[in-house]
């Protein structure tokens, strides 16, 4: 794993997170075991850490994520291994956050979640896909790649993070995802075909014998 985006991050937010309680501990864990891509990356998983969120091993499998195969780095099957992440207990919601996870969608296509969130509400257990968009992310293919996943999906930008709000947008949103999902799909209009006339027919006045 790739120390240097965890250095960067601590080296440009340091200060602020210590203020915070980042304890160097919890630093040190942190950028020996999370992989991450990016200084922005690091610095939105230390904010969960500042918020609360512990750290953390386990199998998303076994908390029941059944949506698609996880796989580990090297391309096979995660099988019973596990993963490190983050997680906050809280009285009525639970979250944990395991970076960089790559899943198998089909022989053809994989893609890495910058985190796989679970998320509980009450007694209820969500799942979602979190990317932290910084300044040179590319979303042309993010639709399609919304599509494949199928999953619920929360974007943070690169600002929002700079902005040092990452674990409260977090939840916010998937609070906002899951009402979104739950909320009945408008219908479509009932269009109304005479068979052989095509959709551009319309009905005609009455005419002939009264």
């Amino acid at each position: 794993m790739n120390p240097d985006p965890w250095h960067v991050a601590y080296s440009c937010w340091g200060r602020r997170l210590r203020e915070a309680g980042l304890s160097l501990a919890k630093f040190d864990w942190m950028s020996h075991f999370l992989p991450a891509e990016s200084s922005h990356e690091c610095y939105a998983l230390l904010q969960a850490a500042v918020a609360g969120a512990e750290e953390f091993l386990g199998n998303p499998h076994e908390w029941g994520f059944d949506l698609h195969p996880i796989t580990n780095r090297s391309g096979r099957l995660l099988a019973e291994r596990m993963l490190p992440g983050l997680i906050f207990r809280g009285d009525q919601e639970d979250v944990i956050l395991w970076p960089q996870v790559t899943m198998r969608i089909d022989s053809k296509h994989a893609f890495r979640l910058d985190c796989l969130m679970l998320y509980r509400k009450g007694k209820k257990v969500y799942w979602l896909a979190v990317e932290f968009d910084g300044s040179g992310h590319n979303s042309s293919r993010d639709p399609y790649r919304s599509e494949k996943l199928g999953m619920l999906e929360v974007r943070i930008t690169g600002q929002e993070i700079r902005q040092g709000k990452v674990f409260a947008i977090l939840r916010e949103r998937a609070e906002e995802q899951i009402r979104l999902q739950m909320e009945p799909s408008p219908k479509a209009p009932v269009r109304l075909v005479a068979p052989g006339q095509g959709t551009g027919w319309r009905p005609q006045a009455p005419f002939g014998p009264r």
